[in-house]
């Protein structure tokens, strides 16, 4: 039982998960000021900028590397993971792209990554290490 309860206190775990939350909250303003109307649906949807997926995986990289070093070895997969994540986006936002947006598919791509990364960058003060 005593470690079930230890999942509560994973700092790597938190950074990651309040990374997400931030993200997709805010997805719901983000989608306002392009679409002009308000949708709560974003705040548990999938897509859409900035990217949940990379900041989860962004905040959980930097907070293993501030936790275990950033010349060790977990932090290095930590960062090998992130950037998989975010490379199976941009693939994946590229193989859409037939559908039709109306900025350049490469403006969107970056914004979703760059804007989720920044997410998951900016919550490593809050998390106390």
């Amino acid at each position: 039982m005593h470690a079930i309860w230890e999942i509560f206190f994973n700092h790597v775990l938190i950074a990651a998960l309040i990374g997400w939350f931030v993200a997709q909250g805010l997805k719901i303003p983000i989608h306002y000021l392009v679409e002009h109307e308000w949708d709560l649906s974003r705040f548990h949807g999938s897509g859409g900028m900035p990217s949940s997926h990379t900041a989860m995986v962004v905040s959980a990289a930097i907070m293993v590397g501030a936790t275990n070093g950033y010349a060790s070895g977990v932090f290095a997969v930590a960062v090998v993971v992130a950037l998989i994540v975010m490379w199976a986006i941009v693939q994946n936002i590229c193989s859409i792209s037939s559908i039709g947006r109306k900025e350049p598919i490469w403006v969107y791509m970056f914004g979703i990554v760059l804007l989720g990364a920044s997410v998951g960058t900016a919550i490593l003060p809050f998390q106390g290490v």
